[in-house]
């Protein structure tokens, strides 16, 4: 990731984040779908990564589906921002994370990095919103 500072936040003291590009709009609300792209490093080696992939990653916002600390920054961004966020302890793995071929073993509770976009609050109809649930 590249050297940009870092700043604490009035949200949660324990998340450092860094806006690389901003988006606009409203703030995504909790329980709302959003489709997102993140690139997951521990120690500066990628664990996860749906900027390479062909399909981004779906979720409700703030309803607990993913690493509390990707949920509660998430909440705090808007369409089209692009985030560099650290966190640990409580808001990192619950439960150590299992290396898979070429990827880390996560420590519970490590600390993380992540690049995170939100790229689009998907239509709410019923149709695609089956698709996710």
């Amino acid at each position: 990731m590249p050297l940009l500072s870092y700043f604490y936040n009035s949200w949660n003291k324990d998340i450092q984040y860094s806006v690389v590009k901003s988006g606009k709009g409203d703030p995504i609300k909790v329980g709302q779908l959003v489709e997102v792209r993140f690139l997951g490093k521990y120690k500066g080696t990628t664990f996860d990564d749906t900027f390479s992939t062909p399909e981004p990653y779906y979720f409700r916002a703030g309803t607990g589906t993913i690493l509390k600390g990707l949920d509660d920054t998430i909440t705090q961004m808007k369409v089209g921002d692009r985030w560099l966020v650290t966190f640990k302890g409580d808001l990192s793995f619950q439960e150590a994370k299992k290396s898979q071929p070429g990827r880390p073993r996560i420590p519970q509770g490590a600390e993380v990095d992540y690049e995170v976009e939100v790229v689009n609050i998907p239509g709410m109809g019923d149709d695609f919103i089956a698709d996710f649930e």
